[in-house]
């Protein structure tokens, strides 16, 4: 069989068995796409910068409850009480002193608020969340409450699956 002969006979069944009829682009079955996520988890590991006896800073993996908040960029979020953290910083950690706890925005005209204090570890002066950076910034962002997952997609293509199950649990979207 000639090779052009192959390839059209490939492109054709890619192209019957792939194509479905979906009149929303944004919605494959019950994967929903949202401007912002937020997801608790009770057994959190986060890798903070922190300073020795010397004063040196250096990685310190801290445990307890977490969140993570992440939004598309081109979401209208306005008034975000989380500080943007920079990656290039060693000392860029979200504290008492950059935050106090409660994660308040407004989204399309309305306010949210929610209480983040649970992530506050006390014995280091750190919030355990993450969120997007200076840097980091999301193109997109999918909820599938059928596969208990959400996917966050960045600039460069790259997609964090996360699990919904235990120990996360969806907070809220939008």
């Amino acid at each position: 069989m000639k090779p052009t002969k192959y390839i059209l006979i490939l492109l054709s069944l890619f192209l019957t068995f792939s194509c479905e009829d979906d009149d929303n682009p944004t919605s494959q079955g019950s994967e929903i796409e949202v401007d912002w996520v937020l997801i608790k988890n009770s057994e959190f590991l986060e890798n903070i910068y922190y300073p020795d006896e010397m004063g040196n800073y250096g990685d310190l993996n801290v445990e307890g409850v977490g969140y993570f908040f992440w939004y598309t960029k081109s979401t209208e979020i306005q008034s975000l009480s989380l500080p943007i953290i920079d990656n290039d910083n060693m000392n860029s950690n979200i504290t008492s002193e950059n935050f106090n706890g409660i994660l308040s925005f407004t989204y399309n005209n309305q306010d949210y608020s929610y209480d983040l204090s649970s992530s506050y570890i006390e014995e280091y002066d750190v919030y355990l969340i993450v969120t997007g950076d200076d840097e980091e910034q999301y193109t997109r962002i999918t909820v599938n409450l059928n596969e208990n997952n959400s996917t966050i997609y960045s600039d460069w293509g790259v997609g964090y699956l996360i699990n919904l199950l235990s120990p996360n649990e969806l907070i809220d979207y939008r």
